[in-house]
């Protein structure tokens, strides 16, 4: 995988003490050294230290004292504006002790748009679980399903073919049934479709780097003889969008012609020939199971 490059400003952070931003907040909340240090269970002077190398890394006073309280200074105002927020999301993060089983993103991966459209996204609106999806289609350069996952790079993959890991589990969802399609307005009318009409069609093929698609691709080619790919495209909405508006044929799952098919003046053909067998799963990590939320939404995506 691609190592990102270092980030400036984590490099800048490696120099400065953040334990000193936790004192400043309670010193501008509490407007008192005193009481920073009761909070903290530390000495007064440790904290007065700590405010020292405050005022010597920001050069500003920070706090002026009058009488028994600490005022801020304009700086200081406006250097707790800026990081309230971040300190907040960090202790929410980092002290809660359940913030394990409380990740906001779920990270999905597909070989290609129906399979996520199929089985997950087009739930995901009525959906009550604390997540926001992130999908990714794994067209190309992608790693493998495994590195994906054991990386933390995924923590859903939905797969064509089962993977088999001792820290994933991998669940097959259901046979995934294909339709031959064509635009209403094609000239091929409502006939039977044999082997040797569909030899004479021209098609537009998906395009993936998945190798049990393509797998599943070659095998249905050498059954055929000949087939007339003009097109591959690893674009629903152009594969979609071309065969609507040209004398073309596609296959699409039984789903997704039921959802785009209106949509795009797509009908059915019935065809006599056999088509490959296209198995859908799902993979994530083991640990995940710990996640109540998780559990949840793969109780609900599985029909448990």
């Amino acid at each position: 995988m691609t190592r990102k490059p270092i980030s400036d400003e984590l490099i800048k952070l490696s120099s400065f003490n953040l334990n000193l931003m936790t004192i400043f907040g309670l010193i501008y909340t509490t407007r008192s050294v005193t009481e920073a240090a009761n909070i903290l269970n530390i000495s007064r002077p440790a904290i007065s230290q700590s405010l020292r190398k405050l005022r010597l890394h920001f050069e500003d006073p920070l706090f002026i004292r009058h009488g028994n309280t600490l005022s801020p200074t304009v700086f200081s105002d406006d250097l707790y504006r800026k990081t309230e927020n971040s300190i907040k999301s960090m202790s929410d993060f980092l002290c809660n002790d359940s913030s394990v089983n409380n990740q906001e993103t779920l990270s999905v991966y597909s070989p290609f748009y129906v399979f996520a459209y199929d089985y997950m996204l087009k739930n995901i609106s009525s959906q009550k679980f604390k997540y926001k999806i992130k999908y990714y289609e794994t067209n190309f350069d992608i790693p493998s399903t495994v590195d994906l996952l054991n990386y933390r790079k995924a923590d859903i993959v939905l797969s064509s073919g089962p993977v088999s890991q001792a820290t994933l589990n991998c669940i097959k969802i259901k046979d995934i049934e294909l339709e031959l399609v064509c635009s209403k307005n094609n000239t091929w009318g409502d006939k039977l479709v044999t082997e040797e009409d569909f030899t004479t069609f021209e098609l537009i093929t998906y395009l993936t780097s998945d190798d049990i698609m393509n797998f599943h691709k070659q095998n249905f080619s050498s059954e055929i003889k000949a087939v007339n790919s003009i097109v591959e495209t690893n674009s629903l909405l152009f594969l979609l969008s071309t065969v609507s508006n040209t004398q073309c044929f596609t296959f699409l799952s039984k789903n997704t012609f039921d959802s785009f098919g209106e949509i795009f003046n797509l009908r059915r053909l019935n065809y006599t020939f056999a088509t490959p067998k296209i198995e859908a799963y799902i993979v994530y990590r083991k640990e995940m199971d710990k996640q109540e939320n998780f559990r949840l939404l793969m109780n609900d995506f599985l029909g448990r």
